[in-house]
This record gives structure tokens, C-alpha cells and sequence, in this order.
């Protein structure tokens, strides 16, 4: 058996380049979900610095299930144990989800959220 030499680029990130502050939030929603006017409450979980980077024409990802989901930004943060996609995050006024979590080299320093910007904060409807 043939050995062979596996090069792996290590992704790196700055601690300088986190120069934007972000909110990230939990959203829950109470009442009935058969009706339409179930209750959305979206609480803040707190501020972190992030390095964002947006995607010139995209980047698709493809979930568990392969549907293809366009990415608009990927946003580079210090590593939050449980971090999920469930989270939400706001920064300048505009509403990202976060499709895909990544813990950058699985060392637990640094993560990538890619994200998908959902619009203004001032519209209900981009919380949808």
C-alpha cells in the first residue's frame, strides 16, 4: 500500500479583520400555527465582532435534501459553542438568516456563517 502525502490549506482569519459589530438573535414564535397571525418574538442574544465578506455573484450551497440556496454573505466570527442556523443575524439595518455554520479547521477558534441577507429590519415580512 502506497502512502501519499495529504497538503491541507489552513484557512485563516485576523482577529483585525472582525472590525463590523453584529446582533445575534433567537426568534420564537408563540399562538397557533394553523392560523396566520402566530406571534414572532425575536430576542437578542447579544453583540459580537465579525469580519463580513459578500459573494460577488453568489455562492449556492446544497442542503441535506439537495435544494440549491444561494449565499450573500459570509460572515467570520470568534467560535460560540451551540451556534446553530436557527439563529438570526442583524447588522446595518438588514436581516441575515444563516444557512450553514462552519467551525473553521474543527479547532473551535473561529467560525464561518454563511448567510443569506432577508432585507431591512424595519419590515416584518423579511423575518418571515
Amino acid at each position: 500500500m502506497k502512502c501519499e502525502t495529504v497538503i491541507i490549506k489552513k484557512r485563516k482569519v485576523c482577529a483585525g479583520d472582525m472590525n463590523q459589530l453584529i446582533t445575534l438573535k433567537t426568534r420564537s414564535m408563540t399562538g397557533d400555527f394553523d392560523d396566520v397571525d402566530f406571534l414572532e418574538l425575536f430576542t437578542n442574544d447579544g453583540n459580537v465582532w465579525a469580519a463580513i465578506q459578500t459573494t460577488s455573484s453568489g455562492e449556492v450551497i446544497f442542503d441535506s435534501v439537495g435544494t440549491e440556496t444561494l449565499v450573500t454573505h459570509k460572515i467570520y466570527i470568534n467560535y460560540i459553542e451551540g451556534l446553530t442556523k436557527e439563529v438570526w443575524i442583524e447588522f446595518g439595518g438588514n436581516n441575515y438568516d444563516i444557512l450553514s455554520v462552519e467551525n473553521l479547521d474543527e479547532r473551535n477558534e473561529f467560525m464561518k456563517l454563511n448567510c443569506v441577507i432577508r432585507g431591512n429590519t424595519s419590515y416584518q415580512a423579511t423575518f418571515a
